[in-house]
């Protein structure tokens, strides 16, 4: 089974914040909320554990 798991990252910070395995639209609202304070974020995911990987997400 996939297991989908998202997160927010910086280009001014070495860290992931983990969202964990929530479905997409979720994890872009978090995004989009998270520009307000942490302006450079941009969303990841990684499937099954696997690396994370940078999703070009659009606000809005």
């Amino acid at each position: 089974m996939r297991t989908t798991e998202y997160g927010i990252a910086s280009e001014s910070q070495d860290d992931i914040e983990t969202l964990g395995t929530i479905g997409f639209t979720t994890a872009k609202t978090i995004l989009n909320d998270s520009r307000n304070q942490w302006p450079d974020v941009y969303l990841v995911q990684r499937v099954n554990g696997g690396d994370w990987q940078r999703l070009n997400v659009r606000e809005g």
